[in-house]
């Protein structure tokens, strides 16, 4: 009798847990979806992960640009520049940009990714060239 009822608790805490990942992850797909098309907002993005989050950033200010990010710890990264952090490379033209002055398009809908680029024109070109 033990053991059936364990079975079953066990199949029940299994199925719940999957439900609520796989519901958790649908909606972080249909969120990136929506972005699929348009200018990701540097607000919903993590600059230390250089992904797109559902959740909202903690905004920081260094000198007169605006960084974002999802925790404390990448916030702390950022603030050190840890690894030039602030900077990324615009995929099209290969110049560097400050992540705060970024035009900001969404990579892949399957991972979240985002490019950093220097102008809407330079994404352009590189959608075509895609």
């Amino acid at each position: 009798m033990f053991s059936t009822i364990g079975v079953g608790f066990v199949l029940l805490v299994g199925f719940l847990s999957f439900e609520v990942y796989l519901k958790k992850d649908l909606q972080m797909k249909k969120f990136q979806k929506s972005y699929k098309e348009i200018e990701v907002p540097s607000s919903m993005v993590c600059m230390w992960e250089d992904k797109i989050r559902i959740n909202p950033t903690i905004p920081i200010k260094i000198d007169s640009s605006m960084y974002y990010a999802c925790c404390e710890k990448c916030l702390l990264r950022i603030q050190s520049n840890f690894n030039n952090t602030q900077i990324a490379v615009d995929p099209h033209t290969g110049s560097k940009v400050q992540k705060s002055d970024a035009y900001i398009r969404l990579e892949s809908i399957t991972n979240g990714e985002v490019l950093f680029f220097e102008s809407k024109e330079s994404y352009l070109k590189f959608s075509d060239i895609k």
